[in-house]
């Protein structure tokens, strides 16, 4: 049997997880960056970054170094990266609509 507890505590990771992958990869499409420049730039695997930034939520959870190195990457802090609005998304989407082919 699962205490309630036990299952806020999920609830609750799995919610900050979820937020932390969302940030991350609108950041690192705001600021252009493959996985590549950011494995460059971090000293960390690709496939390591993919699963944090793509795969289930959860799945992988990045350690604090690489927290600090990619705030520094997306010039904010690792607190910002965690938070539920960065004010870019809108930015994003509209920064794709502008570059998207016209059919």
């Amino acid at each position: 049997m699962v205490r309630k507890a036990d299952k806020l505590q999920n609830e609750s990771y799995l919610l900050v997880a979820r937020r932390l992958q969302e940030n991350l990869t609108t950041l690192r499409k705001y600021h252009n960056l493959t996985y590549e420049q950011i494995s460059t730039k971090t000293g960390y695997s690709m496939s390591y970054l993919h699963d944090i930034f793509v795969r289930d939520i959860g799945y992988s959870v990045p350690s604090l170094d690489l927290l600090v190195k990619l705030a520094e990457i997306f010039e904010t802090s690792p607190g910002k990266l965690l938070e539920v609005d960065l004010g870019i998304k809108k930015s994003v989407e509209e920064k794709f609509l502008e570059n998207k082919p016209k059919l």
